[in-house]
């Protein structure tokens, strides 16, 4: 089993945020309410108010359901990659800095195959799409209404991105380990049929695949591409 290593996601804090916000827009709307009974007077100002509180509460739980998403797509993403061997170690939500440059890795192994940029996803449905274009597109069943079309962003650019900060990292301290890029779409709902390599939706595949990379990184080249890429943080993971 990989050693895990999970920092503070900041995605959980936006969730609570938003489930006030939710929360307090609920309470308005209920004020509205009992202030338009009680005074029996300005009641178009009371129905601007009450609509505006309603509105209020979609917006925060739509934003709160596509956090939840998100971090429950990381869940599911560190449980696949918990399967690795113990020589690997696994890194969530590491925040990445060169210059003015800046991004944020899912999930990021280190191990004697090389050195993995993991974007998970969790979005459902049927997507279609390219490695090499910039928006995917996305259809989701809805019970009982017309199924929803929508596009996504090509998350393989994305990674593309994160991978590049790494190895300018690596290379800025005198480190020439490989890094390698995937996409793992960890809902099971998920069929996902995009033109190129580096896209996944199976945890066994993922592992078996990053496993069987024709790397051989020692021990030392190991620790020190996870000291750079952690800024010192994880020293004594090998």
């Amino acid at each position: 089993m990989a050693r895990i290593y999970k920092s503070n996601n900041p995605n959980r804090g936006r969730c609570r945020l938003a489930r006030a916000g939710e929360s307090a827009c609920v309470l308005g709307a209920l004020a509205v309410v009992v202030c338009a009974v009680v005074y029996q007077r300005e009641y178009f100002l009371m129905l601007c108010l009450f609509c505006a509180a309603v509105f209020g509460v979609w917006r925060f739980q739509k934003r709160a359901a596509i956090l939840q998403s998100g971090l429950a797509g990381e869940k599911a993403a560190t449980k696949a990659l918990a399967r690795l061997p113990h020589e690997y170690t696994v890194v969530c939500n590491v925040f990445l800095a060169k210059g003015e440059r800046r991004a944020e890795v899912d999930a990021m192994v280190v191990g004697p195959s090389g050195i993995f940029a993991v974007e998970v996803k969790n979005h459902a449905g049927s997507i279609v799409g390219d490695t090499e274009q910039k928006n995917w597109n996305q259809t989701r069943a809805v019970r009982g209404g017309a199924p929803i079309h929508k596009k996504m962003k090509n998350p393989v650019l994305q990674n593309r991105r994160q991978t590049d900060l790494m190895r300018d990292m690596l290379r800025a301290r005198g480190c020439g380990c490989p890094v390698i890029g995937c996409v793992y779409f960890a809902n099971p709902h998920a069929r996902v049929h995009v033109n190129g390599p580096g896209v996944f939706t199976d945890a066994d595949t993922l592992c078996r695949s990053i496993r069987k990379m024709p790397v051989k990184l020692s021990r030392q080249e190991m620790a020190q591409a996870l000291s750079i890429l952690t800024g010192g943080r994880i020293e004594d993971a090998f």
